[in-house]
């Protein structure tokens, strides 16, 4: 029988998991796609007092970003109708995998990650139908594509 106490501790070092990915990444508070004076675009991870904790360049302008729940990684989504969603590793500064819509659609700049971390959910336009879509993608297998629905939403057929 395992003892009480190394049951404890194992507990209590599963709950240290998530805040020990994110320590690595400097324990950001925000995460903001943003344009440089230089004109160049980024995303930023930002502390409680909106002081830089990392930036990852940007391939374009950039919306919005979805954190995952434990691992130090952010997807950054283009600004419709931008059609790239990368995926960064927040504690090395790097792109680790570059997410394109499927043809004939595009980002809404949106997405999130399933509370156990291994889906990404991403709002997109299928523009030749003329309406919203949720595209799903698998964590564990790289991000890959793995599905989609629509969502109810119409939209127009081009931006």
């Amino acid at each position: 029988m395992t003892p009480r106490r190394s049951v404890l501790t194992g507990l209590a070092a599963c709950a240290l998991l998530a805040r020990i990915g994110w320590a690595s990444a400097g324990n950001p508070a925000f995460l903001a796609a943003a344009q440089g004076r230089d004109g160049t675009f980024a995303l930023w991870g930002l502390n409680e007092t909106g002081q830089p904790v990392f930036s990852t360049p940007l391939p374009g302008r950039g919306h919005a970003a979805a954190a995952h729940p434990s691992l130090p990684l952010a997807v950054a989504f283009a600004r419709r109708p931008g059609r790239f969603a990368l995926v960064v590793d927040c504690a090395k500064g790097r792109v680790t995998h570059n997410l394109k819509a499927p043809n004939g659609r595009h980002f809404f700049g949106h997405g999130v990650f399933s509370p156990d971390g291994n889906r990404l959910y991403t709002t997109e336009n299928d523009y030749d139908q003329a309406r919203g879509v949720i595209g799903i993608w698998e964590v564990a297998t790289g991000f890959r594509r793995v599905g989609a629905w629509h969502d109810g939403g119409l939209f127009s057929r081009r931006f």
